[in-house]
């Protein structure tokens, strides 16, 4: 692979599982010294830097809740301790709603729960924590990340949204759907407010991608195949998302290949947007 982002600083949060490994693994892949962020899952970030180190490359494991602005100081201190200044940011951390209690999960393993019954009944707690996350996390590491960028004149942000931010989505998910829209809403801002200052943000809207996510709310409807034709039938181009769709976009977004965009929304669900307008 063409090392089209060699050496630079890479942060991925949510990076242990699913959109956000494939991420780590590509730009790792493409010369990026790349930071792996989790909460949760000690053991599958650490998987993903030995794979990339084993390869060559160059990756750390770091743990930080991105809802906590103090947990983000300090890694992006360490990031920069270890690596130096952050080149790029893939704001990818997200959670999910389920039935129970489970707040703080990776949204791949909320989702092995069954989803909440009434989204005009959510608690207000679980509603406080897909906000701080979802939004509080993204500006929590944007804010984090470029007064070093802005210094110095260059820095590229890639927020991971969904198509449930631009209302193409299944019932059920109101509540994540208004949080990846203010993600969108926050990208177009910021690029407005950092345009002049070399940096560029834009972000990513997917669609129905085989992660944890999917996979386990597909067994745990006890339907795995007709959930997943579902999907397929409703693409245009016949088939579910691989997490490694989203990270060659990432990676596009975060080269000098897309030196002149900013404030863009780059919907990839293989055509379900356009087929199910």
């Amino acid at each position: 692979m063409d090392k089209i982002i060699k050496d630079k600083v890479a942060l991925i949060t949510g990076g242990s599982r699913g959109i956000g490994r494939a991420i780590a693994l590509l730009f790792a892949a493409a010369g990026a010294k790349t930071v792996v962020n989790y909460n949760k899952s000690d053991s599958c970030a650490e998987e993903i830097v030995q794979k990339i180190t084993n390869n060559g490359g160059q990756a750390i494991a770091v743990k930080a809740d991105v809802s906590n602005q103090a947990a983000v100081n300090s890694m992006v201190s360490e990031v920069t301790d270890q690596y130096g200044e952050i080149d790029i940011l893939v704001n990818n951390a997200a959670l999910a709603v389920v039935k129970g209690d489970a707040l703080s999960l990776p949204i791949e393993e909320l989702f092995s729960s069954t989803l909440t019954g009434d989204e005009m009944d959510l608690p207000a707690e679980k509603l406080a924590a897909i906000w701080s996350v979802n939004v509080g996390g993204v500006i929590n590491c944007t804010q984090s990340a470029i007064p070093s960028m802005i210094q110095r004149g260059a820095g590229k942000i890639v927020n991971i949204s969904s198509i449930a931010g631009l209302g193409e989505s299944t019932l059920k998910k109101t509540f994540y759907g208004l949080s990846k829209k203010v993600v969108i809403q926050y990208t177009k801002r910021m690029a407005i407010e950092l345009g002049t200052n070399g940096i560029n943000i834009n972000a990513i809207c997917p669609g129905a991608i085989k992660t944890d996510m999917l996979t386990n709310f597909a067994v745990s409807t006890k339907n795995y195949q007709s959930i997943l034709d579902e999907y397929s039938n409703n693409s245009l181009l016949g088939r579910v998302g691989d997490p490694e769709d989203i990270a060659s976009v990432a990676l596009f977004l975060a080269s000098s290949l897309s030196n002149y965009m900013t404030g863009e929304i780059l919907t990839v669900d293989g055509g379900y947007s356009l087929k199910n307008h």
